[in-house]
């Protein structure tokens, strides 16, 4: 018997490191080009996940751009850093172009990257990237309101081939 739930956790504890590896060997690669809704808007989006500083950090180049009511273009750009901890955890500091930052903490799980995001001082929220396919990924973001997360975006991604010119 002790063998045997020696064998099943083995297991498991193979397919997590596994699935967690697959997760970033897609998401880490090339580009991503997004569409959906954000603030009640329609708006496109874009997403870049690489590695960097030897492979320690995780780094996170994100824009979206959506049409105000007033037909104002409105554009936000950040990066975001994330240093693994184990397998599943991952903790940084998001930047955006509001001169906003704050921490951030990552649980992988499957195929989903949840992250926790913000401070009491800022503003906090959580956002779900899960890969669909080898090709395509969702992103659902939330933001904190009192003891609730409230969804306020939604995209769907589609892997963007880099172009090869050399």
């Amino acid at each position: 018997m002790k063998k045997s739930c020696l064998i099943l956790f083995t297991l498991f504890l193979y397919t997590e490191i596994v699935t967690g590896q697959h997760f970033w060997d897609t998401m880490a690669t090339d580009s991503w080009t997004g569409s959906g809704t954000l603030l009640g808007s329609e708006a496109e989006f874009n997403m870049k996940w690489t590695w960097e500083l030897n492979d320690n950090f995780l780094k996170l180049e994100f824009q979206n751009k959506r049409t105000s009511g007033s037909g104002q273009e409105l554009v936000l750009q950040s990066h975001a850093y994330y240093q693994p901890k184990n397998d599943s955890l991952f903790a940084g500091t998001w930047f955006d172009s509001r001169g906003v930052s704050f921490p951030v903490k990552g649980t992988l799980s499957d195929s989903t990257f949840t992250v926790n995001w913000g401070s009491p001082e800022t503003e906090q929220g959580r956002t779900v990237y899960a890969l669909v396919s080898q090709e395509e990924a969702t992103v659902t973001d939330y933001v904190l309101q009192g003891e609730n997360y409230v969804k306020f975006g939604e995209a769907s991604y589609q892997k963007t081939r880099s172009s090869n010119t050399d």
